[in-house]
């Protein structure tokens, strides 16, 4: 899809910048805390002048890390996502072409077939236009064939999981569990929508470890949104320029937009449907000549 990869890319550096604010933030705070408590040590008081210095550091170190996951926040919801939605949108509801949909319905109005070899060079001809494949799967089905395209559900899941990770308050202690639990608000409860409909109390280690986990899962995983979401849209010829490869190899244009058509034609899967139905009812036969046989045996004996 248009621009994806590098909208992905951007969402991706969001969260390592994210992770790299909250391990200087929970860092310095372990740091302040150890000198703290060297620097009250020298006093009669030393319980009291600790409390009140953690106290101050703790209200420092809660401020930073709440601004850190409003600047997440406001990246990903506000900047990004928003650029992502347009481009799954532009997906949508880009026009096919003319003369594309103009054949299929000549294969529809004079009743013709399509072999599955001429069934592959339409998904090619289609380009990865979402309407084109869906009207290809309409005529694939008439000629008995079973199209499987790439659904707009799973880009629409990665939006929300991306919504998801960055609801505030995070709650992510990255390498820092100890101070992440003295550090971290209270346990958010969030509406359907996202906002925050109360607190839980106090995050004990369990959650701030499931929590890292599903921060660092979905980090993993914008490396394969990023080639599922490219791979699904074939720039046209003017968007491609020539690339040198590190052998010195000029790829034109053409030979690169080849290889994107090639993937996104790769997606799309075929099934006979003819031939799963005669499977069946091959199936259905044998087990019904097996029947007859066991019943004509038992007849015997």
């Amino acid at each position: 899809m248009k621009g994806a990869k590098q909208i992905i890319g951007e969402i991706r550096g969001a969260f390592i910048r994210h992770q790299a604010a909250m391990n200087a933030t929970l860092s310095g705070y372990q740091r302040d805390v150890e000198n703290a408590k060297r620097e009250s040590a020298k006093f009669k008081d030393e319980a009291a002048i600790l409390a009140e210095s953690k106290t101050k550091l703790l209200t420092s170190a809660r401020t930073k890390t709440l601004e850190a996951d409003k600047e997440l926040h406001d990246e990903i919801t506000l900047r990004l996502l928003p650029r992502l939605k347009a481009a799954l949108s532009e997906y949508i509801t880009a026009r096919p072409s003319r003369d594309y949909m103009d054949s299929l319905r000549d294969i529809k109005d004079f009743n013709l077939t399509l072999s599955r070899s001429e069934l592959q060079g339409y998904i090619t001809a289609a380009e990865g236009n979402f309407t084109a494949l869906r009207a290809l799967q309409s005529v694939a089905k008439g000629c008995g064939y079973m199209l499987t395209i790439p659904g707009v559900e799973s880009f629409q899941m990665d939006i929300d999981a991306i919504e998801k990770a960055v609801r505030t308050p995070v709650m992510y202690a990255a390498d820092y569990l100890h101070e992440g639990l003295e550090v971290m608000p209270d346990r958010p409860v969030f509406r359907p929508d996202g906002s925050v409909g109360g607190y839980g109390g106090r995050p004990d280690s369990a959650y701030l470890i499931v929590r890292r986990q599903e921060f660092k899962s979905l980090l993993g995983k914008l490396d394969e949104m990023s080639k599922r979401w490219e791979a699904d849209f074939v720039p046209s010829l003017g968007e491609f320029a020539e690339l040198e490869s590190d052998d010195g190899e000029i790829i034109s244009p053409e030979v690169q937009r080849a290889e994107k058509l090639k993937a996104a034609s790769e997606r799309v899967q075929i099934e006979d449907i003819r031939a799963v139905e005669n499977a069946a009812q091959t199936g259905r036969q044998q087990a019904e000549a097996d029947r007859k046989a066991a019943e004509g045996l038992a007849h015997y004996f």
